[in-house]
């Protein structure tokens, strides 16, 4: 059986696609998902998974740009939500963590 390897798309039924590099018939070296209806990811794979750096753009309107672990938001990472509230600082596992600096939507520390 044929795998993909190098460049390429992938169309889901739902209009979701995955457009970037494949190893081994996965998601592997940097490419962008976009699941519709939820976000739009541009940045590295790792054997299928989101990992290392990259961005997430919420359909909402939130951003996150910073470290990601098999999916997760995890490491150091801003992030933004559609209001102006900012988080600048360390994540583990999809939840803010440890050090950090929070700005609200009107410029409180």
């Amino acid at each position: 059986m044929d795998q993909r390897a190098g460049k390429g798309r992938h169309d889901f039924p739902d209009g979701s696609y995955y457009e970037g590099e494949y190893y081994a018939d996965q998601r592997h070296g940097r490419g962008t998902l976009v699941i519709r209806g939820a976000y739009r990811y541009e940045g590295q794979f790792d054997e299928g998974h989101m990992q290392g750096q990259g961005i997430l753009k919420y359909d909402n309107g939130d951003v996150y740009e910073g470290g990601i672990d098999r999916d997760k938001r995890h490491g150091f990472g801003v992030f933004r939500s559609a209001v102006g509230e900012v988080y600048e600082g360390d994540w583990i596992r999809d939840k803010r963590s440890g050090r950090g600096l929070q700005i609200t939507h009107n410029g409180e520390r």
